[in-house]
Protein backbone atom coordinates (compact mmCIF):
# COMPACT_ATOMS: atom_id res chain seq x y z
CA UNK A 1 0.00 0.00 0.00
CA UNK A 2 1.20 3.52 -0.91
CA UNK A 3 1.39 6.00 1.94
CA UNK A 4 -1.33 8.26 2.56
CA UNK A 5 -0.49 11.65 0.44
CA UNK A 6 0.38 14.26 2.24
CA UNK A 7 -2.00 17.80 1.37
CA UNK A 8 1.02 19.62 0.77
CA UNK A 9 2.67 16.78 -1.61
CA UNK A 10 3.03 19.14 -4.94
CA UNK A 11 6.00 19.39 -6.28
CA UNK A 12 8.57 22.13 -7.47
CA UNK A 13 11.58 21.20 -9.72
CA UNK A 14 15.11 22.14 -8.06
CA UNK A 15 18.63 21.55 -9.40
CA UNK A 16 19.10 18.99 -6.82
CA UNK A 17 16.11 17.35 -6.17
CA UNK A 18 12.33 17.51 -6.50
CA UNK A 19 10.83 19.57 -3.31
CA UNK A 20 7.45 18.54 -2.13
CA UNK A 21 5.59 21.35 -0.41
CA UNK A 22 6.09 19.31 2.62
CA UNK A 23 9.58 19.76 2.16
CA UNK A 24 9.55 23.52 2.00
CA UNK A 25 7.86 23.80 5.55
CA UNK A 26 10.33 21.85 7.16
CA UNK A 27 12.67 23.71 5.86
CA UNK A 28 11.32 27.12 5.84
CA UNK A 29 11.06 25.73 10.05
CA UNK A 30 14.57 25.13 10.09
CA UNK A 31 15.90 28.03 7.92
CA UNK A 32 13.40 30.73 9.51
CA UNK A 33 11.83 29.85 12.71
CA UNK A 34 13.73 27.77 14.78
CA UNK A 35 17.76 25.65 14.35
CA UNK A 36 17.40 22.29 14.99
CA UNK A 37 14.43 20.06 14.69
CA UNK A 38 14.37 16.12 16.03
CA UNK A 39 13.70 13.15 13.87
CA UNK A 40 10.71 12.03 16.33
CA UNK A 41 9.04 16.06 16.14
CA UNK A 42 8.87 16.09 12.19
CA UNK A 43 7.80 12.46 12.11
CA UNK A 44 4.67 13.26 14.97
CA UNK A 45 4.56 16.92 12.73
CA UNK A 46 4.33 16.36 9.24
CA UNK A 47 3.70 12.41 9.16
CA UNK A 48 0.85 12.49 11.86
CA UNK A 49 -0.86 9.55 12.92
CA UNK A 50 1.26 7.05 10.54
CA UNK A 51 2.81 4.20 12.32
CA UNK A 52 5.61 4.07 9.12
CA UNK A 53 6.36 8.30 10.27
CA UNK A 54 9.03 7.51 11.13
CA UNK A 55 10.28 5.27 8.88
CA UNK A 56 8.78 7.47 5.92
CA UNK A 57 10.62 10.85 7.51
CA UNK A 58 13.95 9.67 7.62
CA UNK A 59 13.77 8.26 4.00
CA UNK A 60 12.40 12.07 2.71
CA UNK A 61 14.88 13.22 5.45
CA UNK A 62 17.75 10.95 3.87
CA UNK A 63 17.36 12.32 0.12
CA UNK A 64 17.09 16.33 1.21
CA UNK A 65 20.60 15.29 2.77
CA UNK A 66 22.05 13.96 -0.20
CA UNK A 67 20.94 17.22 -2.39
CA UNK A 68 22.80 19.15 0.27
CA UNK A 69 19.60 20.60 2.41
CA UNK A 70 20.06 19.50 5.38
CA UNK A 71 22.76 18.00 8.04
CA UNK A 72 21.53 14.91 10.20
CA UNK A 73 23.28 13.70 13.04
CA UNK A 74 23.39 12.96 16.87
CA UNK A 75 23.25 15.09 19.85
CA UNK A 76 22.80 14.89 24.14
CA UNK A 77 19.27 16.33 24.60
CA UNK A 78 16.87 15.81 27.92
CA UNK A 79 13.54 14.35 26.50
CA UNK A 80 11.18 16.40 25.13
CA UNK A 81 8.78 17.46 28.18
CA UNK A 82 4.99 18.02 27.89
CA UNK A 83 4.44 21.49 27.07
CA UNK A 84 0.56 22.06 27.69
CA UNK A 85 1.21 25.86 27.99
CA UNK A 86 3.38 28.80 29.40
CA UNK A 87 4.31 28.72 33.24
CA UNK A 88 3.66 32.66 33.28
CA UNK A 89 2.20 35.16 31.40
CA UNK A 90 3.04 38.93 31.62
CA UNK A 91 1.53 42.07 30.14
CA UNK A 92 1.94 45.20 30.83
CA UNK A 93 -0.74 45.96 32.29
CA UNK A 94 -0.26 43.25 34.79
CA UNK A 95 2.06 43.03 38.18
CA UNK A 96 5.32 40.81 37.19
CA UNK A 97 5.25 37.22 38.21
CA UNK A 98 6.35 35.30 41.43
CA UNK A 99 9.97 34.93 40.27
CA UNK A 100 11.00 32.40 43.21
CA UNK A 101 8.11 30.06 42.83
CA UNK A 102 8.54 30.45 39.06
CA UNK A 103 12.25 29.64 39.33
CA UNK A 104 11.53 26.32 41.57
CA UNK A 105 8.91 25.46 38.90
CA UNK A 106 11.21 25.32 36.51
CA UNK A 107 14.40 23.83 37.95
CA UNK A 108 11.78 20.58 39.33
CA UNK A 109 10.51 19.95 36.03
CA UNK A 110 14.04 18.20 35.37
CA UNK A 111 13.90 14.81 36.19
CA UNK A 112 15.41 12.59 33.13
CA UNK A 113 19.02 12.40 32.00
CA UNK A 114 20.30 13.63 28.75
CA UNK A 115 19.72 11.20 26.07
CA UNK A 116 21.09 10.66 22.43
CA UNK A 117 18.38 12.26 19.98
CA UNK A 118 18.53 11.93 16.24
CA UNK A 119 18.31 15.63 15.10
CA UNK A 120 18.45 17.20 11.67
CA UNK A 121 19.68 21.11 10.69
CA UNK A 122 19.74 23.53 7.45
CA UNK A 123 22.69 23.25 5.80
CA UNK A 124 24.14 27.41 4.88
CA UNK A 125 23.47 26.43 1.66
CA UNK A 126 19.95 25.68 2.38
CA UNK A 127 19.79 29.46 4.22
CA UNK A 128 21.46 31.00 1.69
CA UNK A 129 18.83 29.85 -1.10
CA UNK A 130 15.68 30.38 0.99
CA UNK A 131 16.51 33.43 2.91
CA UNK A 132 17.11 32.35 6.13
CA UNK A 133 19.85 30.81 8.48
CA UNK A 134 21.64 27.82 8.34
CA UNK A 135 24.73 25.58 8.91
CA UNK A 136 24.70 25.78 12.21
CA UNK A 137 24.78 23.37 15.64
CA UNK A 138 23.12 24.04 18.37
CA UNK A 139 25.95 23.81 21.34
CA UNK A 140 25.82 21.21 23.64
CA UNK A 141 24.42 24.06 26.04
CA UNK A 142 21.52 24.56 23.76
CA UNK A 143 20.43 21.23 22.53
CA UNK A 144 17.83 21.12 25.16
CA UNK A 145 16.39 24.33 24.99
CA UNK A 146 16.30 24.45 20.86
CA UNK A 147 14.61 21.63 20.73
CA UNK A 148 12.02 22.66 23.02
CA UNK A 149 11.80 26.02 21.10
CA UNK A 150 11.05 23.94 18.01
CA UNK A 151 8.40 21.97 20.23
CA UNK A 152 6.55 25.46 21.30
CA UNK A 153 6.47 26.41 17.33
CA UNK A 154 4.99 23.59 16.28
CA UNK A 155 2.39 23.92 18.62
CA UNK A 156 1.96 27.12 17.63
CA UNK A 157 1.60 25.74 14.10
CA UNK A 158 -1.10 23.11 14.71
CA UNK A 159 -2.96 25.84 16.90
CA UNK A 160 -2.89 29.06 15.52
CA UNK A 161 -1.48 29.01 11.78
CA UNK A 162 -1.67 32.97 11.74
CA UNK A 163 0.32 33.26 15.12
CA UNK A 164 3.26 31.02 13.80
CA UNK A 165 2.94 32.59 10.38
CA UNK A 166 4.46 35.50 12.49
CA UNK A 167 7.11 34.25 14.53
CA UNK A 168 10.25 35.82 14.45
CA UNK A 169 13.66 33.67 15.48
CA UNK A 170 16.50 34.80 17.53
CA UNK A 171 18.79 34.82 15.13
CA UNK A 172 16.23 36.85 13.26
CA UNK A 173 16.09 38.99 16.35
CA UNK A 174 19.83 39.63 17.05
CA UNK A 175 20.33 41.10 13.64
CA UNK A 176 17.20 43.96 14.27
CA UNK A 177 18.85 46.91 16.32
CA UNK A 178 16.20 46.96 19.14
CA UNK A 179 17.24 43.83 20.57
CA UNK A 180 21.21 44.34 19.94
CA UNK A 181 20.40 46.44 23.33
CA UNK A 182 20.07 44.12 25.44
CA UNK A 183 19.18 40.44 25.70
CA UNK A 184 17.55 38.91 23.04
CA UNK A 185 14.75 36.75 23.12
CA UNK A 186 14.18 32.92 21.67
CA UNK A 187 11.08 34.03 19.85
CA UNK A 188 8.50 37.04 19.12
CA UNK A 189 5.66 37.00 17.27
CA UNK A 190 2.85 39.39 16.57
CA UNK A 191 -0.63 38.69 18.25
CA UNK A 192 -3.29 41.40 17.76
CA UNK A 193 -0.84 44.17 16.56
CA UNK A 194 1.21 43.36 19.51
CA UNK A 195 4.98 41.94 19.51
CA UNK A 196 4.97 38.79 22.26
CA UNK A 197 7.92 37.29 23.50
CA UNK A 198 8.50 33.90 23.41
CA UNK A 199 10.59 32.47 26.05
CA UNK A 200 11.62 28.55 27.14
CA UNK A 201 12.72 28.54 31.03
CA UNK A 202 15.38 26.25 31.08
CA UNK A 203 16.75 25.69 35.26
CA UNK A 204 16.53 29.68 35.35
CA UNK A 205 16.98 31.54 38.62
CA UNK A 206 15.19 33.82 40.18
CA UNK A 207 17.70 36.75 39.27
CA UNK A 208 17.53 35.54 35.82
CA UNK A 209 13.86 35.43 35.30
CA UNK A 210 14.12 39.14 37.18
CA UNK A 211 16.18 40.56 34.39
CA UNK A 212 14.68 38.86 31.73
CA UNK A 213 11.62 40.60 33.06
CA UNK A 214 13.05 44.15 33.69
CA UNK A 215 14.30 43.76 29.75
CA UNK A 216 11.12 42.46 28.57
CA UNK A 217 9.31 45.60 30.64
CA UNK A 218 11.19 48.20 29.32
CA UNK A 219 10.65 47.66 25.52
CA UNK A 220 6.93 47.07 26.91
CA UNK A 221 6.59 43.93 25.62
CA UNK A 222 4.14 41.11 26.70
CA UNK A 223 5.79 37.93 26.92
CA UNK A 224 5.11 33.77 28.11
CA UNK A 225 7.85 31.95 29.69
CA UNK A 226 7.01 28.26 28.70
Amino acid sequence: MSPRKHPSDDTTSTPHVSLTGRDRLILDTLVRRIRVLSVRQIATHWWPGQVSGRRLALRRLSKLEMAGWLERYRLMARPELDLDGPLAVWTTREPMPNFDALAYQLRSRWCEPAENTEVVVATAHAGRLLGGSGGRRPRPSEATHDLHMASIYLKCCRENAMLASTWKSEELLARQRSARRGKVPDAMVVRHGQPLIIEFGGAYAAPKLRDFHAYCATQNWPYEIW
